[in-house]
């Protein structure tokens, strides 16, 4: 599970840290305390919108289903 945290040595930006406490960089020193809740909650959001598309048949072919299909969908495209 990763955390978003703000450490003193961030200067008051919020980053976020994979569960070894290993921090995933900003590049530029941290990021707003909404985007790094948010991009902390990624992986936890992913496997529910997987499960969700796995499990529920009621969201085939709902604007619902289909925009979580489209969001998994581009979770897992690489850019270059």
């Amino acid at each position: 599970m990763w955390k978003a945290e703000q450490p003193i040595s961030a200067n008051g930006w919020w980053i976020i840290c994979d569960e070894t406490g290993r921090e995933l960089g900003s590049c530029d020193g941290g990021f707003e305390e909404d985007q790094a809740r948010l991009m902390a909650a990624a992986p936890s959001l992913l496997a529910a919108a997987e499960k969700a598309l796995s499990e529920c048949c009621d969201l085939i072919g709902t604007d619902a289903g289909n925009a979580l299909a489209d969001a998994v969908a581009q979770s897992k495209v690489h850019n270059s």
